[in-house]
Parts: structure tokens; sequence; C-alpha cells
């Protein structure tokens, strides 16, 4: 009987772990995805201001899940060292605001703190037009899976 229970235990702690591991590697493969794709422009920006615009965003069809992290939220940056391209604006605004990519990240993306400073990957949305926020993460996420950002650990 004991064993059974140790063997029950561990199987359990095994799927968990698979679970997780599938988890972290799709989001892994998603911002390896993101990081890929043709921008104008990539800069470090430092956060201005942030506020929720909502309640927390519902996650499945079984109702919302209360957890802060996952709650829509905008921000506006302050341009700042461009690490491809160049800025064409002193200040960006740019949101989470759900429904999040199930493949978006291996931990929730929080509301930016003013003074953080993020990575804003940038895209000319149609002809003529100034830049938008395509992308964006905190500069301590971004050096986990953009290699432009690994060297200034």
């Amino acid at each position: 009987m004991m064993r059974r229970s140790v063997l029950a235990i561990a199987g359990i702690a095994a799927a968990c772990s698979l679970s997780s591991a599938r988890a972290v590697a799709c989001a892994v493969s998603h911002e390896n995805n993101v990081v890929a794709r043709q921008y104008d422009a990539i800069i470090i920006a430092v956060i201005e201001s942030a506020e929720d615009v909502g309640g927390p965003d519902c996650v499945d069809q079984r109702g919302c899940v209360e957890h802060p992290d996952w709650r829509p939220w905008r921000a506006t940056a302050r341009a700042g060292s461009a690490v491809a391209g160049r800025a064409d604006a002193p200040n960006y605004s740019f949101e989470r605001i759900g429904p999040f990519h199930p493949c978006a990240h291996a931990e929730p993306v929080a509301r930016p703190a003013a003074g953080q400073e993020w990575v804003l990957y940038l895209r000319r949305p149609m002809q003529g037009a100034g830049l938008a926020v395509a992308a964006s993460y905190p500069l301590d996420i971004a050096q986990r899976f953009d290699r432009r950002f690994q060297r200034r650990r």
C-alpha cells in the first residue's frame, strides 16, 4: 500500500513537471517567434506611468481568474536607447488588454512600474504612419530570449 502511494505521488509530480515544462517551452517558442519578426525599430524605454484599465481578464470559459498580474493595463514610456532602427517619437503608449495568447509568457507580465526599463518592438502599421508598439517586454524578460539584450546583463 505504501509503495502504491509513493508511486502515485511520483507519477503526479512527474505529470506536473511535464506540464510545467511544456508551458515554459510553449512560452519560449512564442517569444522566440516574436523576436524573429521584422521590426522598424527596437528600443529600451523607461516607464513614465501605468494604470489598470479594467478587472481581471477571463482566461477560460469557466470564468475569470483573479490574478493581479493578468489585469488589463495601459502604460506610457519615454523612448531611450535604440538597439535597432530609430524611435520616431519621444513617448510610446502600449497596453495588455487581452485576451492573452495562451503561449505568451512562462509567467504573467505584471503592470509596469514607473522607472522600469522595457523593450519596445516598434513597427510602422501603415505607409506614412508613425511607429507603434507591436510587442513589449520588461528588459529582464527580454534578456532571457532576445540575444540583443543578453550582453546588457
